[in-house]
């Protein structure tokens, strides 16, 4: 994977950049990449309150999910005050991950 486009990608999330975020994931490898402090995209995302973003990435059919990153997502959004997004995470690991342990 390009650690370019991957920076970019990272920051496309923190800042929200929905289009930006879509057109870079045809690059699948970005979805489930993690940078060296281990944050994924679904983290910055969360952490910048981007809750369209949040629910594109969860919603792509490339992204996999792994229930560690859900868990440190949703705890992300509800340290940083996103109620709403740290609700959707819930219910989405409730409903991929616990029906099909993920």
């Amino acid at each position: 994977m390009d650690k370019d486009i991957f920076s970019s990608f990272l920051e496309a999330c923190v800042t929200g950049n929905l289009e930006a975020v879509k057109t870079m994931a045809s690059n699948h490898s970005v979805l489930n990449a993690v940078d060296k402090g281990g944050m994924s995209p679904l983290h910055k995302a969360c952490e910048g309150g981007h809750f369209n973003v949040v629910k594109y990435l969860l919603q792509n059919e490339h992204y996999i999910l792994d229930p560690n990153i859900l868990a440190q997502a949703a705890t992300i959004a509800r340290e940083r005050g996103f109620d709403q997004i740290r609700s959707y995470i819930t219910l989405y690991y409730i409903k991929y991950c616990r029906k099909s342990a993920c």
